[in-house]
């Protein structure tokens, strides 16, 4: 008996050893934590979206580990702002080294970078954020110095602020537009020549119940004690990004919803989905949250996505790097996500402190300002074909799309977008009758309301060979009914009357 015992005790201790030892495996993998958002702000399971197939530390090129990466950029070649060894690291599209930049010639001398925050390329220059030497330069292929940006001439700044440009991006005019820390104006906006132009695309202040209750407060309380308040101000941008059209996306870390903006030539935001409520009596999905749809009770408070950097590639794919949970969201054009994957953790593919995010052909980096390391992302089968099913649908090869999306949705039923997609591939080639059959299973009114509405038109035109005769007998029935009726009430009356 003793002998049985010890038996089963062994093996139960071995069980959980095992399972001790495969959950940091399943964990690192990330396939068994992925998931998305229905079209009810629930999150469902879903297959992996992309897996980590490398990581990039400083010290497996030769160069010491790196420090304080504080932004990624790649076109062509990619570019590590090791910060905090105060160097531009290049590496070439399979990840080798090609070059250091840790110095710039200028007038004749040598200069050394100072926390270089963030690159861009455009026309033949490289601009960097020389954040410690407070200014943005402009360098041409032999680290010439050929254009500076300084803090602007501005009443908005005081004397002794502190110019921290912590982003830049140009577009295809040579405009430059800068991110600074402390600027909340906006972004500045430079000319090609260096001069100084406007704050473009001020963020406002998010209206909370909060803010609410200090406005309340503002006009019961005196002078003074307005004076001791704290003011209310925009916040900074955190992160900035420019597509192929020259428009300028920016991401607020401090915002709850509309994290990511998409600005027009005035400055104002154009990504906001018709419809959708941005005010904390929201419900639902909320199309316009690029963060994770719930928030966590931690330590007493709420701990809600935080995007600090934005990617937006050639699919028209918006991808938003979450600070808070050191997660990558992705989404569609109407902002509904495709897929989430890293997460906080040690393991390879997981983070202690995102701080960029960039795109290489079809992987993803992500760099770990505390772990000082690159990670590489490559998309699997089913993000593969979720891209291939939108850039079929956008050239129009609606056949092609449904294919794709019937491919998708037997891997994950619980994605929405699927069924929209399908459905919306039937509408466009005439299946009204299964398109709405889809369009409901997406909760796609809109598209839904149309296809039934076509489908109605299409019925009538179809059968109104035997509809009119059926109508006219319907109206002759009804006619008859209502004759005999009147006829038998009028009786009725003329009985009573005897």
């Amino acid at each position: 008996m003793n002998v049985k015992k010890r038996t089963i005790s062994t093996l139960l201790l071995s069980l959980f050893l095992l399972l001790v030892l495969l959950t940091p495996a399943l964990a690192a993998d990330g396939s068994t934590k992925t998931y998305v958002y229905n079209e009810y702000g629930e999150d469902v399971n879903a297959p992996s979206a992309y897996l980590c197939t490398r990581v990039l530390r400083g010290r497996d090129l030769g160069l010491g580990d790196f420090s304080k990466i504080a932004d990624l950029y790649v076109n062509g070649n990619v570019y590590i702002s090791d910060t905090g060894n105060n160097r531009i690291v290049v590496l070439d599209p399979q990840y080798e080294l090609v070059r250091v930049i840790s110095e710039v010639k200028e007038n004749d001398a040598v200069t050394a970078l100072s926390s270089p925050s963030s690159v861009f390329l455009a026309g033949g220059l490289l601009y960097i954020c020389d954040t410690g030497n407070s200014r943005v330069i402009a360098v041409d292929a032999d680290d010439r110095v050929v254009k500076t940006f300084y803090k602007p001439d501005s009443d908005l700044l005081t004397e002794d602020f502190a110019f921290k440009p912590s982003k830049v991006v140009v577009n295809s005019a040579g405009s430059v537009y800068i991110a600074a820390s402390g600027v909340y104006q906006g972004l500045l906006h430079y000319g090609a020549d260096g001069g100084f132009i406007e704050f473009f695309g001020a963020n406002k202040v998010e209206v909370t119940a909060a803010v609410l209750l200090k406005s309340m407060w503002m006009n019961i309380f005196s002078d003074e004690q307005r004076e001791s308040l704290i003011r209310t101000v925009p916040t900074e941008y955190a992160g900035i990004f420019i597509d192929s059209e020259d428009m300028i996306y920016t991401t607020t870390i401090t915002a709850s919803t509309s994290q990511v903006k998409r600005l027009n030539a005035s400055g104002e935001n154009i990504l906001m989905y018709p419809g959708s409520s941005t005010s904390f009596l929201q419900r639902g999905y909320d199309r316009n949250n690029f963060g994770d749809q719930k928030t966590e009770s931690v330590k007493g408070g709420l701990r809600r996505s935080q995007i600090m950097d934005v990617v937006v590639d050639e699919d028209n794919v918006i991808a938003v790097l979450d600070s808070q949970r050191g997660r990558v969201l992705l989404f569609d054009g109407e902002q509904n996500t495709l897929g989430i994957f890293g997460g906080s953790g040690t393991q390879d593919g997981y983070f202690t402190a995102v701080s960029a995010l960039s795109k290489n052909g079809e992987e993803y980096l992500v760099a770990d300002g505390m772990r000082n390391s690159v990670t590489v992302f490559a998309p699997t089968d089913y993000m593969q074909n979720i891209r291939r099913a939108l850039r079929a649908y956008e050239k129009g090869e609606y056949s092609e799309s449904r294919a794709y999306w019937e491919s998708v949705l037997e891997s994950n039923a619980g994605l929405s977008v699927a069924a929209k997609g399908i459905g919306r591939s039937l509408l466009l080639e005439g299946n009204f009758h299964d398109a709405m059959r889809y369009l409901k299973m997406g909760d796609d009114r809109y598209y839904y309301s149309m296809a039934l509405t076509r489908y109605r038109r299409q019925f009538l035109r179809e059968n109104s060979l035997w509809l009119v005769p059926c109508v006219i007998l319907a109206v002759a029935a009804v006619c008859f009914g209502l004759r005999k009726l009147y006829v038998a009430i009028l009786r009725s009356g003329k009985g009573r009357e005897k």
